[in-house]
């Protein structure tokens, strides 16, 4: 017993910059189908990432932030089809993500259990926003106008934050008919990679919408589209928060993990020297995790805190 006591004494603390993907197929695999919150579910969380629903029960109705669609509608141009994103698949599979800017006022948005670097994630129009961009309907105007000169634009502003405060932001257009070569104005329609690494790292993003065509109450422009492929890397570099020590136990352990200080937190993120990332839910109220089902090996654990992230390590038998 010794001897694997030194041995995760002298083990460097492993550095997690491992890169991950979210893809989002595992949440749906019936094609042409969605999940908006309609079943009283907050949003869902994916290697540590959380995205919101919003849905008006009132009313019956998905009122904005995410939804998961498999949707092959790639026709349809008008608010019947909300699912739908103009290429008709997700960038690497059936799945993506739509986003519609949220009724109530709240920020488009999503947050991480514990600071990541994000890389760049995929974006494309929804069908909808699409034709409606093209040829207009009764609330919005076609872009470029009727001699397709307008200098019309529709575009993200990506903002990430850290503990609060602004790292930074970026824009991404889905539609620009500001060039003056005319045939550079472009609506987008297929899968295009935004380059997210500018913002640093972050632990919530808000994503704001902006067009050229606004009315009397706001953007006439739908207020859609979609994202596949977010890819990050996982950091324990936090610029404004020191990591604080996690004694965990027991250590070496097989079944369970437990910590002994009252930290209430929601999940814990582990990972393994080969690079394999687990987030774990943790029951309200309790201070430990069950681990059975992980492979043998040396793992850190990462505990997200209101005081900030707590850091440990174990061996799991």
């Amino acid at each position: 017993m010794k001897s694997i006591f030194l041995f995760l004494f002298l083990i460097p603390i492993i550095s997690l910059k491992a890169q991950s993907t979210i893809n989002f197929e595992s949440l749906l695999s019936e094609q042409d189908t969605f999940l908006n919150g309609m079943d009283g579910s907050e949003g869902f969380n994916l290697e540590g990432v959380f995205f919101p629903y919003e849905y008006d029960f009132e009313f019956d109705f998905w009122s904005g932030q995410w939804a998961v669609s498999t949707s092959t509608d790639d026709k349809t141009g008008n608010a019947s089809n909300l699912y739908g994103a103009i290429t008709g698949k997700g960038h690497s599979g059936q799945a993506y993500l739509i986003a519609q800017n949220p009724f109530s006022g709240a920020p488009l948005h999503f947050k991480t259990a514990q600071p990541i670097e994000l890389l760049d994630v995929s974006i494309t129009n929804t069908t909808y926003a699409y034709f409606v961009l093209r040829d207009g309907n009764q609330f919005s105007k076609a872009f470029g106008g009727v001699d397709g000169t307008d200098p019309d634009e529709f575009y993200l502003r990506w903002k990430g934050f850290l503990d609060g405060k602004l790292t930074d932001s970026l824009d991404f257009h889905l539609a620009d008919f500001r060039f003056n070569d005319a045939s550079e104005d472009y609506i987008l329609d297929n899968w295009t990679t935004c380059e997210l690494s500018e913002l640093g790292v972050v632990d919530s993003v808000t994503i704001d919408f902006f067009s050229t065509d606004v009315g009397q109450f706001g953007i006439n422009t739908p207020v859609f589209f979609a994202i596949d492929d977010l890819r990050f890397r996982r950091t324990n570099q936090h610029p404004t928060q020191k990591l604080k020590s996690l004694k965990v136990y027991p250590n070496p352990t097989q079944d369970f993990l437990q910590w002994s200080t009252q930290l209430m937190a929601k999940e814990v993120i582990l990972q393994s020297t080969s690079g394999q990332t687990y987030v774990l839910s943790i029951p309200s109220g309790a201070r430990q995790v069950t681990i059975s089902h992980l492979p043998k090996g040396y793992y850190q654990i990462i505990l997200q805190a209101k005081d900030g992230p707590y850091l440990g390590a174990f061996i799991k038998l």
